[in-house]
């Protein structure tokens, strides 16, 4: 439990816990020697004598040269009040200190698990349910954040308790050793509560992740449901969850409870016992008021203590499920890229590329020569390997066997990332921000306003009214306020703009008027003549500037038309 929470801090984390837990040592010394300064100061209001008998408390007074024992015991008043002050200095100090610690903790978590996210490999990727990846970056890592919280509290509040009962042992062992006893008794009642918070703390992880399925997937398909009416059946999907999660936190806020009220009524019947014993013994009250009053203010500052002991170790077995998680998020395979320079000036060499997707072949030892400059139409029914085959070129998915050499160069991990840089991809899916037109087009890159507005022309959006009217303003999520011809549109701008030295086009057409299809494309092939291109289209008017024709179909390549 522990261990899975420790496992996520890094090193320069793991020295400033460190840290924090001297402090909470100092905190935790300064309240011991406050609540026991206490039993000093009562037992010589009670019996002033004793400044004389106690070799300690009379060294004191002779030091400071006191006159009358009234103004010493309002020396040890003062020293109490200090003492108090100072301890909430330090305790404020550590409070705030954990709290900035937790959260940047948080803060570097959920971005070091979102630059893994960014950094996985594309085929691990698309095994990931975006829904998961949300949740877990925007709950789990506050539930681990916290649990580092409930870890400092645990070890602070354990510290303390060790402390306070060291030195009851000294002040009276008996009434002590009896308190430890009943100690244990609430440890073990609490064991059971435990194991059914960590039980609940799955489901609570579970639930969540399922409430972040149904909502992901209603607001992908929001069209098709409005068209189908099937907003019932949405509806259903996520009221079962959100049940699930509510009965789950209730449970939760119960259960942790419990242990907090059982403590405080402990605690009553054995400072009550104790008095009732000592009152009804031969015994003085003068000799034993002081001792009930320390006792009493340590049980004063025990029980919150052990209340959030307690609770601490509650949440941690709670939030266990949220550090396994996010550990395992972690496991994911990553791309280790290299930026390393890569020319491209003759020609790509496909060499026996094979590529299998569990037991299905989907690329069959591919030979293929690309020439710079090549114009290429590929083509092939749905599932025949086309898809694949672009992953594959522009390095993606590593095949299985077989290699790519750019002018007799293989491609490796080391000019993955050079070779991406001259690529211009047009996918199916169009991938547009919640922004501006204008930063859908450079898209993170250097922001330069000629080639804004180069790329604005090529793609012809400079003619269509809403884009001039509209340009400063946010297009919606995914582009959900442009219609599919303007979002494909704007997709080419994007890719004219990073003056890319191959263009891959992937049904670059498949939602523009035949009038547009062939304007634009005509405009790509003429303002890209000494580029390499490859189109992937079902439409004659796309490909017919392509002097070269590859078929793909059942994993296999076949060139079935040049046109030099």
């Amino acid at each position: 439990m522990i261990k899975f929470t420790f496992k996520l801090l890094n090193a320069k984390q793991k020295v400033n816990f460190y840290l924090l837990l001297v402090l909470a040592v100092i905190v935790a010394c300064l309240e011991l020697i406050g609540i026991f300064s206490i039993f000093p100061f009562l037992t010589v209001i009670s019996e002033p004598e004793i400044i004389r008998k106690n070799e300690y408390l009379f060294y004191v007074y002779n030091f400071f040269d006191f006159k009358k024992d009234s103004s010493f015991i309002q020396f040890l008043g003062i020293c109490v009040i200090i003492l108090f002050l100072l301890r909430g200095v330090f305790a404020i100090s550590l409070t705030a200190l954990k709290m900035i610690f937790t959260r940047y903790f948080h803060l570097d978590l959920t971005y070091r698990l979102f630059q893994h996210y960014l950094n996985l490999e594309y085929l691990e990727f698309k095994r990931k349910k975006t829904s998961s990846a949300s949740e877990i970056l925007v709950n789990e890592t506050l539930y681990v954040s916290n649990s580092i919280t409930d870890l400092i509290t645990l070890v602070t509040e354990l510290i303390l308790i060790f402390l306070i009962f060291s030195t009851l042992m000294f002040i009276n062992w008996q009434i002590t050793s009896f308190s430890i006893l009943i100690l244990i008794f609430i440890s073990l009642f609490t064991i059971p509560i435990t194991r059914a918070l960590s039980e609940i703390g799955k489901k609570r992880a579970d639930a969540q992740l399922k409430i972040y399925d149904v909502v992901t997937e209603s607001m992908n398909i929001f069209k098709g449901i409005k068209i189908l009416s099937a907003m019932e059946l949405f509806n259903e999907k996520l009221l079962i969850h959100l049940k699930d999660f509510t009965k789950n936190q209730i449970s939760h806020s119960v259960l942790g409870e419990i242990p907090k009220y059982f403590i405080e009524i402990l605690a009553i019947i054995f400072i009550m016992t104790a008095i009732l014993i000592l009152n009804s013994s031969s015994s003085s009250a003068s000799s034993w008021i002081p001792i009930i009053s320390t006792l009493a203010i340590s049980f004063y500052r025990l029980l919150p203590s052990l209340n959030r002991l307690i609770s601490s170790y509650n949440q941690l077995r709670y939030n266990k499920r949220a550090s396994t998680l996010i550990l395992r998020e972690f496991k994911g395979k990553t791309e280790n890229l290299v930026n390393e320079s890569l020319n491209f000036k003759k020609e790509i060499n496909f060499k026996n590329i094979s590529v299998s997707y569990g037991s299905d072949m989907i690329l069959k030892n591919i030979n293929f020569k690309i020439s710079k400059g090549d114009k290429i139409a590929l083509i092939g029914p749905s599932g025949s390997g086309k898809t694949t085959f672009l992953d594959v070129f522009m390095g993606l998915v590593k095949p299985d066997s077989g290699s790519i050499f750019i002018d007799d160069r293989e491609l490796n991990q080391k000019g993955i990332k050079s070779w991406r840089s001259k690529i211009g991809y047009l996918p199916q899916d169009n991938y547009l921000l919640n922004s501006t037109v204008f930063e859908n087009i450079y898209f993170g890159r250097k922001k330069d306003i000629e080639k804004i507005n180069k790329s604005v022309k090529l793609s012809y959006l400079d003619e269509d009214p809403f884009f001039k009217i509209e340009k400063d303003n946010a297009i919606g999520e995914l582009g959900n306020t442009l219609s599919g011809g303007q979002k494909q549109r704007l997709m080419m701008a994007r890719l004219a703009y990073g003056d890319p030295e191959i263009l891959i086009l992937d049904e670059p057409t498949s939602a523009l008027d035949s009038g547009n299809e062939q304007k634009i494309m005509d405009e790509i092939f003429n303002s890209f003549q000494n580029e390499t291109i490859i189109v992937v289209s079902h439409r004659d008017k796309a490909i017919s500037r392509c002097n070269k024709t590859v078929k793909i179909n059942k994993g296999n390549l076949e060139i079935i038309e040049n046109n030099y």
